[in-house]
């Protein structure tokens, strides 16, 4: 599994106050206005919009996460993929190979990240 996260390179902006919880993604991206507005309507398209089902969604999330070296949304999305119905060997398997006893359509979408993360390309 991915270890702890590193230091930020851009450091979160201060919480607001009453903020009941603010995750240090959203408020790193609030240093632009624009790019916050438009993350949060395509993050709000794809996570509520019901393009796909959850754990599919979270299988593609977390392999990208982790062929990415992306600590943090590894991290955030193992929760959400546990509520999702990922179990925790799928969730470790999607941080290695990603090979296993992956049913024909969850191994499509694992296929689908690695060969865009390795050739920029589906076939």
């Amino acid at each position: 599994m991915i270890g702890e996260p590193a230091r930020p390179r851009i450091d979160p902006l201060p919480a607001d106050e009453g903020a009941t919880r603010q995750l240090n993604i959203f408020r790193t991206l609030a240093h632009n206005e624009a790019l916050s507005k438009g993350f949060f309507e395509l993050g709000g398209h794809l996570l509520g919009g019901g393009v796909l089902p959850v754990r599919e969604r979270e299988i593609v999330i977390l392999r990208t996460g982790f062929r990415s070296g992306s600590e943090y949304e590894f991290g955030q999305h193992t929760r959400i993929g546990r509520k999702g119905g990922l179990t925790e060997d799928e969730i470790a398997r999607l941080a290695d190979s990603g090979s296993g006893q992956w049913n024909a359509d969850d191994a499509a979408l694992v296929t689908l990240v690695d060969e865009l993360c390795d050739e920029n390309i589906v076939s």
